[in-house]
């Protein structure tokens, strides 16, 4: 019994380890910036990456800063779709744009594993667009 017992627990962790997983992340904060297929004339092409190490993974320990783009932030949950599309838009603002297209973004969480003592993540989310005028 107790070995059946374990083969049924074993059998359902393994399950539950293998099994798939879906997620969807939206941004909403664009910075005044249309997101258009209309004839414009192009400024910049602009590519922002915001990454960090968190405990588990949803306690930001140490993450890019997004404020100023130079500095790291201590516990503040920078890593994520919609900081680093602000962070883009912010940019392509202050380079005279008025539209953002051909967005495109990823993100990317990572468990450390045993060299991480099991609770360390290294999250990242990354987009690239044009700017327009």
């Amino acid at each position: 019994m107790k070995r059946m017992l374990a083969l049924l627990v074993v059998g359902v962790l393994a399950l539950c380890l293998f099994s798939g997983c879906a997620s969807i992340a939206t941004a909403k904060r664009f910075n005044e910036q249309a997101l258009t297929v209309e004839q414009s004339t192009p400024v910049v092409h602009l590519n922002a990456r915001v990454s960090g190490l968190y405990l588990l993974p949803t306690i930001p320990l140490i993450t890019g800063d997004t404020e100023s783009g130079k500095l790291f932030a201590i516990m503040k949950n920078t890593a994520t779709l919609d900081e680093c599309v602000n962070y883009l838009t912010k940019r392509a603002k202050a380079e005279g744009c008025t539209k953002t297209t051909d967005m495109v973004s990823s993100r990317r969480s990572q468990w450390l594993g045993p060299g991480g003592f099991f609770v360390l993540w290294w999250k990242s989310a990354s987009v690239s667009a044009n700017g327009l005028k």
